[in-house]
Parts: structure tokens; sequence; C-alpha cells
């Protein structure tokens, strides 16, 4: 299958306070770029950010599909200290 529904995801992110936030991307979008998306919903600075899912840190330069993230995701952003 190759359809644009295949490629949606509407993932969650948990924040440390509990927060739960959804984001819409696709399969392609690197991390870095969910990242921003992170950011611009949420004001904490993409360079403050770690996405883990599964236990991983995940890499910027990667894409969604690189860890298997799908719509039933639930990812942890962890944010460093100022």
């Amino acid at each position: 299958m190759n359809s644009l529904t295949d490629t949606i995801l509407n993932i969650k992110i948990k924040t440390l306070d509990n927060s739960l936030h959804e984001f819409t991307v696709t399969k392609e979008t690197s991390v870095d770029d969910l990242k921003n998306k992170i950011a611009a919903k949420i004001n904490v600075p993409v360079n403050r950010q770690r996405i883990i899912f599964q236990g991983k840190m995940l890499k910027n330069h990667d894409n969604m599909a690189t860890y298997k993230v799908n719509s039933q995701t639930k990812t942890h952003n962890q944010f460093q200290p100022d």
C-alpha cells in the first residue's frame, strides 16, 4: 500500500509533567522536524528536547519510519534543564 493514509501518523508526546500532546506527522518526518513542531506548540527549544521511544533516544536526522513509529505510538519528550 502506498496511500496517503498509510503514511500519516497521529502520535502522542508525553512530557515530564505528564502533559499529553498530539501531533500529526508522516513516516518520512524527521525527528528534528517533529522537535520543531513540539517547540512551536509547547515552547521548548529544540536543542533542549530529547525524544524517547521504546527506551531509545531518537536521532535528529532519522525519520519516524526508522523507528517504526505508528499512530498508536506514545513517545516521551524530556527536556534538559536551563
